[in-house]
């Protein structure tokens, strides 16, 4: 743990009830063309939703415990006492690109461009989740819905918005119940995006008429300046087995280097 922090890396919030950080496509030509425009604000909301505790650096890196230290009192301005029910994860697409199965997660940025290139704003996705358990019918995938469409200087609020709700309305006499996607099939999209204009003491203006193309395209190259390129493959995974006469998905047998 001490080497990952000396080198400058953490593995703060990578595990339990608090936002899993934000994941977005690695290509750095994709990044850049999510970032234009003012500063850099919207990439913010993964230092911003991180946990206050200094418990992670006490423990793994100092050698002390927090408990009983001094009788300190831990203030976390947005997970409060109880952080959240359950696991919460973000996504940033950048259309066309749809890499990171942005309906797959809590919370969701699909990046608006203007003719441009910068960023003109995000459409706002709530409440997905491929997480279900085998034989439990009440607990089952859902891709999100879109709640509305929020201005680049506004992204961070509504994160912190979508989180505090979610920390006040999940359900916390069930883990299997508790993700956010059960708290808006139980609340309603409608009434979930009131709390959340509330909350911002703002309307959200409505994304239905931003008109947009997402793709997985497995195979892509971006080139800068001539100088340099990035390529994307898709790694096909999944349950793979290993055995004569076995195929791929397409129908080709493996090759396979003689003894």
């Amino acid at each position: 743990m001490a080497r990952i922090d000396a080198a400058l890396l953490t593995t703060i919030a990578a595990c339990g009830d608090v936002n899993r950080n934000v994941m977005c496509n690695p290509n750095p030509l994709s990044v850049a063309r999510a970032r234009r425009g003012d500063g850099d604000s919207r990439m913010r909301s993964p230092d911003h939703l991180l946990p206050r505790t200094p418990a992670y650096r006490e423990i793994w890196l100092d050698g002390e415990k927090i408990a009983g230290r001094r009788g300190r009192t831990v203030i976390e301005p947005i997970y409060g006492t109880t952080y959240l029910p359950r696991k919460f994860k973000i996504a940033v697409a950048v259309p066309p690109s749809n890499d990171v199965d942005v309906f797959a997660h809590d919370l969701g940025y699909i990046a608006i461009l203007d003719k441009t290139g910068e960023v003109a704003g995000y459409n706002v996705t709530v409440g997905g989740g491929m997480g279900m358990t085998h034989g439990e019918a009440e607990t089952y995938p859902r891709t999100a819905d879109v709640m509305g469409f929020c201005r680049p200087q506004d992204a961070v609020a509504v994160a912190e918005a979508v989180v505090t709700v979610q920390r006040d309305w999940g359900d916390r006499s069930d883990r299997k119940h508790a993700r956010l996607k059960y708290t808006i099939e139980d609340r309603g999209l409608d009434a979930f995006r009131a709390e959340i204009e509330r909350q911002k003491r703002r309307k959200a203006r409505q994304a239905e008429a931003v008109r947009l193309h997402l793709d997985r395209r497995p195979l892509r190259l971006d080139r800068r300046r001539e100088r340099h390129a990035h390529l994307t493959l898709f790694i096909e995974n999944g349950r793979v087995k290993d055995a004569p006469g076995a195929r791929d998905a397409h129908g080709t047998a493996p090759h396979r280097p003689r003894p």
